[in-house]
């Protein structure tokens, strides 16, 4: 694995000197055998510091870290599902609940 800076580019500005500078860094993401490359656009001065507070060696790692968690499958959502409703005593707790609410909607 590794990652490596592309190029840099001026952002949209015409020419105007306040434009900023950012820098394209080639960042390879995989899940298990399968290893995909994703080629991010991010500032500078954030690259810089995910090298220094990272490590040039595991950018990849560290946002794949980050994604991972927010990336559910219809697969994962039906095992969820699933495994919540074998769940007998967190079930009769729901169930209460919502018949809870509906008699507070009632007064």
């Amino acid at each position: 694995m590794r990652n490596s800076i592309v190029g840099h580019r001026r952002l949209p500005g015409d020419g105007c000197p306040c434009a900023q500078y950012t820098t394209s860094a080639r960042v390879y993401v995989w899940r298990c055998d399968i290893q995909r490359k994703l080629t991010i656009t991010i500032d500078e001065e954030v690259y810089q510091g995910l090298q220094q507070q990272i490590g040039r060696g595991n950018i990849s790692q560290f946002i794949e870290g980050l994604v991972r968690p927010h990336i559910l499958t219809q697969q994962d959502l039906e095992e969820g599902y699933k495994a919540m409703a074998a769940d007998e005593e967190h079930e009769a707790d729901a169930h209460e609940w919502a018949e809870g609410l509906i008699g507070d909607a009632l007064v």
